[in-house]
This record gives C-alpha cells, structure tokens and sequence, in this order.
C-alpha cells in the first residue's frame, strides 16, 4: 500500500472503531463491551497468525473479519461479532502502525490520522440519530476501507517483509524478570487511561443524565485535537525527563480520574477540562514506548494495555461510576508506585525456569 492511502485507511478505520467504543457503553451488554475494548489491544498476538495466512493481503482480510463481525452483530450475534471485530481492528491497525513507522514522518502521520479519525467520530455522535445508524455508518466505513485497499498497489507494505525474509518475533520472556512484570504493571495503568475518556467519562454521564448527552461528543473531539496539536511540543519536553519522571505524569492521571465529580464532569465545562488535563498527561505518557523498547518491555507492556482496558470497563460497568472511578485512580496510583520500584531491581530471572513464546513468521 502506498503512504497515502495507508494513512487514509487509518483514518476511516480508527473513526469507525472510536464511533464503536463509545457507543457500546449504551448498546453493548458489560461482557461484549469488556471483549471489544481487552481485544483492540490484547488480539494483536493474533498478527504473526493473520500474516501467515493472508500473507500480502494481511491488512484487507484483517478489516474483512471486522466487516464481518458488524455484519453478526445485525444477526443478534454479538460475542462472536465482537470477537471477530476487535480481532481485526487490532490485527489491521498494528500492521498500519508497522509500516507507517518506517520514518518519524510516517509515525507522526500515522497518529494524526488516528486522531482526524476520532474527532470525525466525535462529530458523527455530537448530533442526535435514533436506531442503529451508527452501525450502517461504521460498516460503510469499513467496506470504503476495503476498496482502498483493493485499489492501492497490491501488498507492496507487506513485500517489504517477504522479500527481505524478514521475521516478526513476539516474546513474552521477559515477565520472567522484575523488570517485565513492571512493564506490564505501566500497560495494564495505560489501558486505564486510554480508556479514561471513552469509558470512565460516559458511564459516570450515563449515572448522572440517565443517557450520553450530546455534547459527549465534543470531549472526544477535543481529545483527539489536543493529540494532534500538542503531541509533538509535548515530546519534546518528556525528551529531557527521566524514566521516573516519565511515570509520575502516569501517577498524575491516576488522580485526575478518581476524582471526576471534583472536577463537575457532569457539565460541559468541568468534562472538557477534564478531558484537556488528561490528553495533555496522553502525549507525555505516549514516551513511556520509548523508554519500554529500550528494555525490552514493549510487547508486554502494549499486551497488557488491553487488560487495563478490559479491567476498567468491567470495574465501570460493576461498579458505581463514582466509586468504581476512586477505585481504580487509587490502585492505578498505588501500582506505578510499584512498577518504579520494580524497575530499580536488577534484570535477574524471577524462576529459574525459561518462559519464553516466540511467534516466528517468514
């Protein structure tokens, strides 16, 4: 695929998804919407497998298996679809990410595109439709996203892999050490955060109003601009921090999202600021990837993002909105606190035993 039209695919892909997660809070049961949100992150695994028998074509069978699954949820099939869905999103956005990463041009265009994609999704719920409209909208994004894919030069992201015989590895033997286990303590605190807006946020409007309100849409909107507009200033500070420093704008987050009714999320103006605040914690956090590859934590830390995810829905949806926010901002506090002391220990194997899984594809 050619850069544009990676871009363009990310784009359409990542609205449809956002416009998905937000409104599973009030269409999705709490297990469907636990799946959707552990599955983006945690089915990524699923991509050496997905390469294997797709080869060329990994990124249009990918968003296919999405299609598909939006197509079981208009079939009242909805933990299959589900599966199916988060499957693909997760599959196809990694092999996105992947080769749009070749350059920092392409890793910084790869996240405007995400964001555009977000606010457009933000839009779309900001203005009241009845039914399943979101449903027909999100799957007419994914088939133009299909055709795109067709259309664009053929597997030419993916012969980069086969004709170099390059190999993807994916190893998990490092939560066999201190340093592993904090990293995946940090995913687990991430998944927390990124799911802070689309989760935390509507479920504690939703206890409040007794629906979404409208203007919902708008924090998503903003969260996404503030992305694209700060992400960059916002680096380049984190640059001259240390690791530790880095996981106290973590640490701060987790204070920001126990105490939503301090800040009046129930109006427009106190969620916003809310939403502001923690976007802003967003782009520092994102150099927390840098520091994890250094490492040798990434693949475990962006696995366990998808449980911290999952975790917060569940909890959310349990949970009073309020009670369940103070709870999960004080553990996620207490845990980076653990994960910094974690990570001062040595890279010693915790068992004298090799765990190890390694997923080779040619």
């Amino acid at each position: 695929m050619k850069q544009f039209s990676i871009y363009f695919v990310r784009l359409l892909s990542a609205c449809c998804f956002c416009l998905i997660l937000a409104k599973a809070n009030t269409w999705l049961d709490t297990t469907n919407n636990t799946v959707l949100v552990f599955g983006y992150r945690s089915f990524i695994l699923l991509a050496p497998l997905f390469l294997m028998i797709t080869k060329k074509w990994v990124t249009f069978y990918s968003f296919l298996v999405s299609a598909i699954g939006m197509g079981l949820w208009f079939a009242d099939q909805y933990l299959l679809g589900t599966i199916l869905f988060s499957a693909g999103m997760a599959v196809g956005g990694y092999v996105l990410k992947y080769y749009a990463a070749k350059t920092p041009d392409g890793t910084a265009n790869n996240r405007i595109a995400m964001n555009i994609g977000g606010v457009l999704s933000g839009l779309v719920i900001a203005f009241p439709s009845g039914g399943l409209y979101f449903l027909w909208l999100g799957l007419g994004m994914l088939v133009v996203t299909l055709f795109c894919i067709f259309l664009s030069e053929r597997g030419s992201d993916i012969d980069a892999i086969v004709d170099h015989n390059q190999k993807t590895n994916f190893s998990l033997s490092q939560l066999n050490n201190f340093h592993g286990v904090s990293w995946g303590i940090v995913g687990v605190v991430t998944g927390v955060k990124i799911v802070s807006i689309t989760s935390i946020l509507p479920q504690y409007l939703i206890h409040y109003y007794g629906n979404l309100p409208n203007w919902y849409g708008w924090a998503i909107a903003l969260n996404c601009m503030v992305v694209v507009f700060l992400q960059k200033p916002v680096m380049f500070v984190m640059a001259k921090l240390n690791l530790n420093q880095a996981l106290c704008a973590l640490m701060a987050s987790m204070l920001v999202i126990a105490i939503p009714g301090v800040f009046h999320c129930q109006t427009m103006s106190g969620a916003m600021l809310w939403v502001f605040i923690l976007t802003l914690i967003e782009c520092a956090v994102s150099y927390l990837d840098v520091f994890s590859r250094q490492d040798g934590g990434l693949l475990i830390k962006e696995f366990f993002v998808g449980i911290g995810m999952a975790l917060t829905v569940l909890i959310m949806r349990s949970m009073l909105p309020m009670m369940a926010a103070f709870f999960i901002g004080v553990v996620g506090f207490v845990a980076i606190l653990i994960a910094m002391k974690l990570l001062r220990s040595e890279k010693e194997p915790i068992f004298n035993i090799k765990t190890k899984l390694e997923l080779e594809v040619n």
